[in-house]
């Protein structure tokens, strides 16, 4: 079957920080279209990477915050900028559509419902990656917000109920964002995006040669349960001489730094800010136990990651993780993410005597399930076939 032309559309978010996520996604589409078009909003800068890529950069504005303090020009202005920011978009879906064959949505749900209605009426295979949910990461990030939230859900299936296929990491993050009604055209893909198993996210320094180094890595937001794990650290060093190790960027920088100050923590915790993303390999082959107490997730690519590098992870058990961290066999899952669970079970995991096993035991599904060439052969199966797939 000859290769169809493929549009990506990323809209909706700042893509110069996961700008690796973007040349990994150019790459795996590259090789599986004839020709491959980018509808993004912002593009970063990328090493050139294939000539069959066309980028069609949006460049929209953002809002200016002046403007607020008068809430009825602030009211006609949003909207004026909303309409024409939709019109430009869907102006270039319709361009695109003479040249596209699938149009595959990756980011700016719910946004980005009128442009995928548009490329459905003018018959074009419409697929929209599920991820972890706008809905589900809205919420966990503004657990106040409940109208908003609602909001983003209302659009958030209007989307899956257009779509012609969605694309789900596992069966359990389907469950998760509660798309069992979908489930005739759920593709389970297993990860969104590979992971380099050959020359970057290995073993570096052996697992019994790494201090005892707890790690995050990650943004610093309430979604991802930074507070309850920063809040665990008084009562794991109670009980077990560790230090620990964060790293990353986001709204709750000063919060976490505070509370470090508050408690006398500063020689037990080291903080290090957002680090470029070919060094993440070295900060995993630190840790002796990376913790991610997620309330939302679909299935992160840290979890991944640090898997290959031969490093134990230990997760709420949120969206796909279930499906790749076996308790007690390729990783540790937390009940719930308490202060008083997270402390637990992180004690629990370093007196584990199997971690070597469940260390090699990891590295060897993500060898076997997720590097490049695994994930790259799920997506062509995605691209060609008629039929919901699951991973063998």
């Amino acid at each position: 079957m000859e290769s169809p032309n493929i549009c990506l559309v990323m809209l909706g978010a700042s893509f110069e920080n996961v700008k690796h996520r973007l040349e990994k996604r150019i790459i795996l589409f590259s090789q599986i279209s004839n020709e491959l078009y980018l509808l993004i909003d912002k593009m970063p800068k990328i090493q050139d990477i294939n000539k069959n890529l066309t980028i069609i950069d949006l460049k929209i504005k953002p809002y200016e915050k002046n403007l607020k303090k008068n809430k009825y020009i602030s009211f006609i202005y949003l909207f004026y900028r909303y309409l024409s920011t939709v019109m430009k978009m869907l102006y270039n879906i319709f361009k695109l559509s003479k040249h596209t064959d699938i149009f595959i949505f990756i980011t700016g749900i719910p946004v980005v419902f009128p442009l995928m209605l548009l490329a459905r009426l003018l018959g074009k295979k419409v697929i929209v990656m599920a991820g972890g949910g706008a809905y589900s990461n809205y919420l966990a990030n503004n657990p106040k917000k409940i109208l908003s939230a609602n909001f983003q859900l209302f659009f958030e299936r209007l989307c899956f109920i257009i779509s012609n296929i969605i694309v789900a990491e596992t069966k359990s993050s389907a469950r998760f964002l509660k798309l069992e009604i979908f489930e005739k055209k759920i593709f389970y893909i297993g990860a969104m995006l590979p992971i380099d198993v050959n020359k970057m996210f290995i073993i570096k320094t052996d697992f019994y040669a790494r201090k005892k180094l707890i790690g995050y890595i990650g943004g610093l937001t309430i979604g991802k349960g930074l507070l309850n794990f920063i809040e665990s650290i008084p009562l794991i060093i109670k009980k077990y001489d560790v230090n620990f190790m964060i790293c990353g960027d986001g709204p709750l920088t000063d919060t976490v730094k505070g509370y470090i100050h508050q408690k006398k923590l500063q020689n037990k915790v080291k903080i290090i800010k957002w680090v470029p993303y070919e060094m993440i390999p070295d900060y995993l082959n630190e840790l002796y136990l990376l913790v991610l107490p997620s309330y939302s997730e679909g299935l992160p690519g840290i979890i991944l990651e640090a898997m290959a590098c031969g490093t134990p992870v230990l997760a709420t058990p949120v969206g796909g993780i279930p499906d790749i961290i076996k308790d007690g066999e390729t990783g540790f899952l937390i009940q719930n993410n308490s202060p008083e669970c997270i402390a637990e079970n992180v004690i629990k995991a370093l007196n584990n005597e199997n971690l070597n096993i469940i260390v090699k035991n990891a590295r060897d599904l993500i060898i076997k399930e997720y590097s490049y060439e695994s994930v790259s052969e799920r997506y062509k199966k995605i691209i060609m076939s008629q039929n919901p797939i699951e991973i063998d």
